[in-house]
């Protein structure tokens, strides 16, 4: 650790070496306690105060929620959230610290009835005063005692007779070894608010008895220099109790393995309050009676009696003892009774839970996501407090040594297998199955984020490798770094050019162009790095600054791109004289021939290379025996249509018609079918459909007809907006046991039909009850899941620029009802278009819940709006909005193409070449608009969908904003 930004070398914002790297710690929860360890391991002797940084730090911020107790050696021995697990902190709250040394106070004892006793007072700035009592307790009193010469202290009391004048110490937190109650750690001299002279402390000290002075010590062991500490007292050799882990136990309840908890705290024994009192705190308790975990917290049925010594308590489960878990303080349980004494049944593992089995999904055996196996099915694991112990105990389980990291890994859906939540391991358990968890089954995990591990190995990783995915061109997409042998993102926490310059150099191009580029096309799976820093000279990204593989909080709507200089057609620069040898090829372009023979071509062959998925990735062709790559100049979806022909990744068959049938994906060659397990459904659908071109998925089925082959997938589970069923969290490819051809899934695609929209019932033209013409029927629409994603695309197929309000109808309606579940990204042509459940299929709906909309033209202030491009060229930039005098930035969430096209025609361009994004260095505080959806044809940005003016969501807040790059040579 070091101080820095100080104005004297003992103070400063807190910075500790991770890794490698110097980071800062978030002052979330950050006092006295934690600044005593971090001052003790700079070698001073005590905290004067734990403060906010004064002067903010950069990098990384590798720590929040410290809880010390003031007695660790280093911080790394305290509670904390996890290294690097700080989402939420910024560098604003940067904790600080001002150290210092104890100074060699004097202390006396007065108004006692003998000279050995009464109340103690210290004398600090020429003043004498006396100490709160609060936590005063025999190791402080031996302090006490030890300054004025005497050898023990016999008890710490309070004092009978009341002091005057100045209060100068609470909370005083002795080991019995300082030399002075200075070294001792406590709230800071003068800082005893809520203390009163009915609070002073007391004690009776005293000197050794004749039988304490005759004791002998002796060391049982095989050596005479070493051994166990026995000591011979009164005629009896007892044993010394190294450290004291708080001695547990139950009492009245109707079996051993239950009942009211109590700790023994300074030789007393009392209960703890159930005021948050859970299941790992329960978990605690258990281990420390060696039973193998908690089944339940309770509030105890026996009341119990003497002190309740703790309130509070907030446990991982995996502490070895309750004083480490946090808690409201030794004795300090005010507002506590019996009644509310917590109790606890403990347990051992069943059989099934004996049983449970471990894997790791990915492409290496020692690596990947965490499944494991309860009750005869697979589970995923939840990341929430997933850390480096839990991984060790999953690795051992799979005959590991050790593991090297705990990681996280992105769902593209949220998960629905999720078998454990809130793991809390000690590190050295046996199964998965012994540590502290919430319960089995009974949890979602909302952030879709799971558990993996990278297990130790005898061999070498392979080295990190990088590539470019999602672009336009081979130079250009999305980063992605091949770590232990599995392909993961970057997320562009800190990411800037020199990091990009590296990753360029990897990939064998001169320089980079830019690094952050087209918003890509949403991937699964593990994001690798954050805070990656490079001095742009290293070799490798894994030779550069970073954080922790895999232990990353991010998103994969933050995966960082790069385009890397190519250089023009060709050209040489001249090195010196003429002749042979004397030119290079700075962009490696080297000239070829195609020569004429009088043989018929072979037929010309295509492949996707480099892609996430097999049915995605770079186009290679293949012309007279090589392949090449082709420019995306012109490219557009009718040439990836006649691509995806020929490839043929997924197909329907047995249909009577050519839209339905049993489902097909080719895999590794092979064409084999999926099962249609209860996961099964229109949103999976959807995207089978889409991959065929049909606009939409009409139901989804069983097949009437019986595939053969093999069954590749089962447990798809899509949210219908993926390009590919790959893409779609999934068990694994031919993990299929338990189903067979019967279960076979089917389709039956379709293209949305331009049907009608009306208003009706409304108090105005421009707004009112949705209705929609099916099959010559006015009905209306369901309002579940209705929004203003969906008011956008009603109001426009109306003719109106916007959406006001999305709302329920006034006026019930009559007749049919024909859509629910509507699900609009707002850009749609007709809501045919848009994700729902099926025309008629509205069970549960009544006309009470009737669909209504206020649609809207644009104001005189939206329609003067402004746009323009922040940057060092006229075509591209950060894209600004002025709009009522005031000009404001675009967040990047939703931003694609579409929008683009928009901006650019605004200022006189005929198209977009690109979307693209800026990072700006601190959070912008003008975000004009956010979750903006074109469809690309508006004239103005104001017609596009937008969720209101300046109203900025939360989750915009990451400093990534909308820019573009239009076509030069269409203005």
């Amino acid at each position: 650790v070091r101080l820095v930004d100080g104005k004297t070398p003992k103070q400063g914002r807190v910075e500790v070496r991770y890794k490698g790297t110097w980071g800062t710690i978030c002052n979330d929860e950050w006092g006295i306690w934690d600044a005593y360890v971090v001052c003790h391991m700079l070698n001073y002797s005590k905290a004067v105060t734990g403060t906010t940084a004064s002067v903010k730090g950069n990098g990384p911020i590798w720590l929040k929620r410290l809880y010390c107790t003031g007695s660790q050696e280093s911080i790394d021995q305290c509670y904390h959230a996890g290294w690097g697990n700080t989402d939420g902190c910024h560098h604003s709250r940067d904790a600080g610290v001002v150290c210092g040394n104890a100074i060699n106070v004097n202390v006396r004892l007065v108004d006692g009835k003998t000279t050995n006793g009464g109340r103690v007072e210290v004398r600090y700035k020429g003043t004498w005063g006396t100490i709160c009592n609060e936590r005063w307790g025999i190791l402080d009193a031996y302090v006490v005692c030890h300054m004025l010469n005497y050898s023990k202290a016999v008890t710490a009391t309070t004092a009978s007779v009341k002091g005057t004048g100045q209060i100068w110490l609470k909370r005083l937190y002795c080991w019995g070894s300082e030399e002075s109650i200075d070294q001792c750690l406590h709230a800071g001299w003068g800082n005893t608010g809520g203390c009163d002279h009915s609070h002073d402390a007391g004690v009776v000290c005293g000197n050794l008895t004749p039988e304490e002075k005759a004791i002998k010590v002796r060391l049982v062991g095989d050596q005479k220099y070493t051994g166990k500490v026995e000591i011979l007292y009164q005629g009896t050799w007892g044993v010394v109790q190294a450290k004291d882990l708080l001695s547990v136990r139950l009492v009245d309840g109707k079996t051993p393995k239950q009942g009211r908890v109590q700790v023994r705290y300074k030789g007393t024994w009392g209960t703890i309050c159930n005021d948050e009192w859970g299941i790992y705190d329960a978990y605690v308790v258990c281990h420390i009676l060696n039973y193998s975990k908690a089944v339940t917290a309770t509030t105890s049925s026996v009341k119990g009696t003497g002190p309740i010594w703790l309130i509070g308590l907030r446990c991982l489960g995996s502490e070895e003892s309750i004083d480490q878990c946090r808690h409201g303080g030794w004795g300090n349980t005010g507002g506590c009774d019996h009644s509310r004494d917590a109790g606890v049944v403990c347990g051992n593992l069943t059989p099934e839970e004996k049983a449970i089995k471990v894997r790791l999904v990915g492409d290496q055996n020692h690596t990947g996501k965490v499944e494991i196996q309860y009750q005869g099915t697979w589970g995923v694991v939840c990341d929430t407090s997933w850390d480096i112990r839990d991984a060790q105990v999953i690795c051992r389980m799979l005959g590991y040594k050790a593991a090297e990291n705990a990681i996280r890994y992105i769902e593209g859906e949220t998960p629905r297998r999720i078998l454990m939540y809130d793991v809390g391991c000690r590190g050295r358990e046996k199964s998965i199955a012994d540590c502290a968890h919430s319960g089995w089954w009974k949890y979602s995990c909302s952030n879709n984020l799971l558990a993996g591990v990278v297990c130790q190995t005898n061999e070498d990783p392979p080295p990190v490798q990088v590539c470019l995915a999602g672009g336009r061109s081979v130079n250009s997409g999305r980063l992605e770094v091949r770590y232990h042998g599995q392909w993961g993102t970057v997320c562009d926490d800190g990411w800037d050019m020199k990091d990009a310059e590296v990753v360029c150099r990897m990939l064998g191009y001169s320089g980079v162009q830019e690094y952050i580029t087209t918003k890509f096309t949403l991937v699964k799976g593990i994001i690798w790095l954050k805070y990656v820093d490079c001095t742009g000279r290293e070799t490798s990204i894994a030779d550069c600054s970073r954080g922790e593989w895999g232990n990353v909080y991010c998103y994969h709507d933050e995966d960082v791109g790069v385009t890397c200089i190519v250089g023009k057609a060709l050209y040489f620069s001249r090195l010196e004289g003429g002749g042979w040898w004397k030119y290079y090829c700075s962009n490696k372009q080297l000239a070829g021939v195609v020569c004429q023979t009088n043989e018929d071509p072979p037929p010309v062959q295509v492949r996707l290379a480099g892609g996430r998925s097999v049915n995605s990735g770079r186009l290679e062709v293949r012309y007279h025996g090589q392949w090449g790559t082709v420019c995306d100049d012109g490219w557009d979806m009718k040439d990836a249509e006649v691509v995806c022909g020929m490839l043929g990744c997924v197909r329907l068959v047995d249909g009577k018609t050519p839209n339905e049938g049993h489902v097909e994906e080719r895999y590794k060659g092979t064409w084999g079918t999926i099962c249609n397990d209860i996961q099964w459904d229109i949103s999976d659908a959807y995207v089978v459909c889409h991959m065929l071109n049909y606009s939409k998925a009409v139901t989804a089925t069983t097949a009437s007809v019986k595939g053969t082959g093999p069954i590749w997938l089962t447990g798809l589970d899509c949210g219908g907006s993926q390009k590919s069923i790959d893409q779609c969290p999934q068990v694994g490819w031919g993990n299929t046991d338990g189903c067979d051809h019967s279960r076979d899934a089917g389709v039956v695609c379709g293209n949305a039909i331009n049907v009608n929209v009306r208003l009706v019932d409304g108090k105005t033209p421009n707004e009112g009850s949705v209705e929609v013409r099916y099959k010559g029927t006015w009905g209306t629409i369901c309002n579940e899941d209705w929004n203003i994603w969906d008011a956008y695309v009603v109001c426009h197929k109306l003719n109106y620029s916007k959406a006001v309000t999305a709302t329920t109808a006034s006026v019930k309606g009559t007749g049919s009802i024909w859509l629910k579940g509507l699900r609009c990204l707002g850009y749609e042509e007709t809501v045919d278009k848009c994700r729902h459940a099926g025309w008629g299929n509205t069970g549960g709906c009544d006309h009470s819940r009737d669909a209504g909309v206020v649609c809207g033209n644009l104001t005189p202030e939206e329609k003067a709006i402004k746009v323009r491009l922040v940057g060092d060229q006229n075509y591209t930039g950060k894209v600004e909005i002025k709009y009522q005098g005031t000009w404001g930035v675009v967040c990047d969430i939703s931003w694609d193409i579409r929008d683009a096209h928009v901006i650019c025609r605004m200022l006189g361009y005929k198209a977009a070449k690109h979307a693209i994004r800026f990072i700006e260095g601190e959070t912008p505080r003008r975000m004009l608009m956010s979750y903006v959806g074109c469809s690309g044809r508006e004239k103005s940005i104001a017609e596009c969908y937008h969720p209101g003016w300046w109203v900025v969501p939360s989750y915009c807040s990451n400093k990534v904003l909308a820019g573009v790059v239009c076509g030069l040579s269409d203005k």
